[in-house]
């Protein structure tokens, strides 16, 4: 397998889960030592996270529903990483991540207050994708318990049974697999069938790659489960 194009991550976007560029080569560049990441805000006790990676063009603000790619890459080796609401400077993740040269990575910002959770895991492409896309789902929604996903009108999920992720759990699921490309609807169902929640119509083109994300709380009205798509 091979490492996701690095031409996908040195752009700096923020958005509604939405994204796509292209970088043109230029031979006489000299790259610095770099990995390439995606910060992914589902905290949904928070208007915003901040991210506080104790460096250069750190800390950066990351509105809920929203992603942050920074253009420059994430400095290798081991690096300290805070997170921490934007209103009233909670902290929920104080935690060290190892971040390679030339490699790609997602992570996560989810879970309450009470219980905050984070998941780091590494973006790799997959050999022959043609004219498929990759897909990969991860539950971060709460107390929801487990769900199912399915792609446009099929019958079978695409996942299944996928409980409110781990770090480690996260790190399982972290792989794309290759499916059919085109304009789909996404639901999401809890164990029952009932349908949790649905994004329509979202143009899904050959050869790039996608996580879905359940992000929010059953319930809450302000905050409701709410899919995610992270394109790259």
């Amino acid at each position: 397998m091979k490492k996701l194009s690095l031409k996908l991550f040195a752009c700096l976007i923020i958005s509604i889960f939405t994204f796509s560029s292209c970088l043109k080569d230029d031979n006489d560049y000299t790259p610095i030592p770099s990995g390439y990441m995606t910060f992914i805000n589902g905290f949904s006790e928070s208007s915003q996270v901040i991210y506080d990676l104790n460096g250069p063009n750190s800390p950066f603000a990351v509105q809920y529903q929203a992603y942050l790619r920074p253009p420059n890459g994430v400095h290798p080796g081991k690096r300290n990483l805070e997170i921490y609401t934007y209103d009233q400077r909670t902290s929920l993740i104080d935690t060290t991540i190892t971040v390679q040269d030339s490699s790609a990575y997602s992570t996560f910002a989810y879970g309450t207050l009470e219980n905050p959770k984070f998941a780091f895991i590494e973006d790799v492409s997959l050999e022959n994708l043609a004219d498929k896309s990759g897909y990969r789902f991860l539950n971060l929604a709460n107390e929801i318990g487990k769900v199912n996903l399915f792609l446009g009108d099929e019958s079978t999920p695409l996942f299944s049974d996928r409980a409110m992720e781990t770090g480690a759990s996260a790190v399982e699921n972290q792989s794309f697999i290759a499916e059919k490309s085109g304009s789909f609807s996404i639901t999401v169902t809890d164990g029952t069938g009932t349908e949790i929640a649905t994004r329509n119509n979202y143009e899904f083109k050959k050869g790039q790659y996608y996580t879905f994300i359940l992000i929010g709380t059953k319930g809450d009205t302000n905050t409701p489960p709410y899919i995610g798509i992270v394109a790259y």
